[in-house]
């Protein structure tokens, strides 16, 4: 019986919000040794939808009910809501945080201790505490990975370093963020690969290759079609019309804004109320247009951080998003730019011509180490460019 609740725990451990509505109805979660798991199941699904007052009624029932409190780990599940209703409901404080934290001295079962590290990262990330949230990502990573819960761990690996990014911003993480959705796609995790997609369109979107960004951005959105109506799918539409706007491509992005409509999810409403504005105006952004608390920490990073960025062309953003996957040499960078029927001397002269062009609108772009040409590590802002906080 033991091993069935760990199996059915380990699914929905495992599961995006698009595989947790259908384990509602597939698994057998009746028993009383499943309890549980049904409460921790219904937890997830209302988390993912933005709902604490549903997430608190099932913490309740968990208290009270007889059978559930007769479980294995009923105390620590038990803590793994009450924790998650806090994140959600953002009153996460350094108490509750610490009382959260008490429950490492207990014996927590192997495919528990993931879930657990995931959790708190969340409390310290909303806490603004970053080198915890990343340093808790990571062993969460690593212990979800050991489970062989890989949809989950992948997710924790994208968080990581996207916290990572965070602490610094003058990087930009691409080839790291590229092998993250190698391992998305590898493990069949449709919500993480959607959410590496849009992270690297915005990383694109940094550097000015609009383009490039806009074709993963919405890449990004087609993968997280299964996911429609959560916080993610949401936030994937937003960067999408971002980018349209960017592009002078108006009366799309004003058919995706309209979208936007249909979310309750408040950071949601105030990036829409950004890109109505953005509409109207046709101007960047201005930090009196929404309350910076109404914005998810992606959104409150473009209203502070974003900068004017150069206008590049169709071949420098090739060349850039040739490099971002990893080093190149210059005969490798060559024969991926140019067509095969140009002389090599012809594709060689070209390529030092639009070396030497991207370089003056981007001087520390791409550097040259070792014979490769590759992506400078702070091809974004130079720190003293950087301001507020997140």
């Amino acid at each position: 019986m033991q091993v069935t609740e760990n199996q059915h725990f380990r699914t929905i451990l495992d599961a995006p919000l698009s595989e947790l509505m259908g384990l509602k109805f597939d698994l057998d979660l009746t028993s009383d040794e499943n309890a549980l798991t049904e409460i921790y199941l219904n937890c997830l699904v209302f988390y993912f939808e933005g709902d604490p007052k549903s997430m608190r009624s099932e913490l309740q029932r968990c208290q009270l009910d007889e059978r559930i409190k007769s479980t294995p780990w009923f105390s620590i599940v038990n803590q793994f809501v009450s924790f998650r209703a806090e994140i959600k409901s953002k009153e996460v404080c350094q108490k509750s945080l610490k009382f959260f934290t008490s429950l490492e001295q207990m014996e927590i079962p192997d495919f528990l201790i993931g879930e657990y590290f995931f959790i708190r990262a969340m409390g310290y990330e909303q806490l603004k505490m970053y080198q915890e949230t990343e340093k808790d990502y990571g062993l969460a990573y690593k212990h979800l990975k050991q489970a062989k819960l890989n949809k989950k761990s992948v997710l924790a690996l994208h968080n990581q370093l996207a916290i990572q990014s965070r602490l610094n911003p003058q990087k930009h993480y691409l080839p790291e963020f590229f092998h993250t959705l190698k391992e998305s796609q590898k493990a069949g995790a449709k919500d993480v690969e959607g959410l590496t997609l849009k992270t690297i369109s915005r990383a694109y979107q940094r550097i000015g290759a609009t383009l490039t960004a806009y074709e993963y951005a919405f890449k990004a959105v087609e993968v997280l079609n299964e996911s429609i109506g959560n916080r993610q799918y949401y936030l994937a539409k937003a960067h999408l019309a971002h980018l349209m706007i960017e592009l002078q491509r108006f009366n799309e992005a004003k058919k995706v804004i309209d979208e936007l409509k249909a979310s309750n999810f408040v950071e949601i409403k105030g990036a829409r109320s950004i890109l109505e504005e953005l509409i109207e105006k046709r101007d960047k952004f201005t930090n009196d247009s929404v309350d910076l608390n109404e914005l998810s920490p992606e959104w409150k990073r473009r209203m502070i951080n974003d900068q004017e960025v150069p206008n590049l062309g169709e071949l420098e953003e090739k060349l850039l998003s040739t490099l971002s996957t990893g080093p190149k040499d210059r005969i490798e960078i060559i024969e991926i730019l140019y067509d095969e029927s140009l002389e090599f001397h012809v594709k060689e002269n070209r390529f030092k011509v639009l070396l030497s062009r991207l370089r003056k609108k981007c001087p520390d772009f791409i550097v040259l180490k070792n014979k490769k040409y590759e992506l400078s590590s702070e091809l974004f802002y130079p720190q003293q460019q950087l301001k507020g906080k997140f």
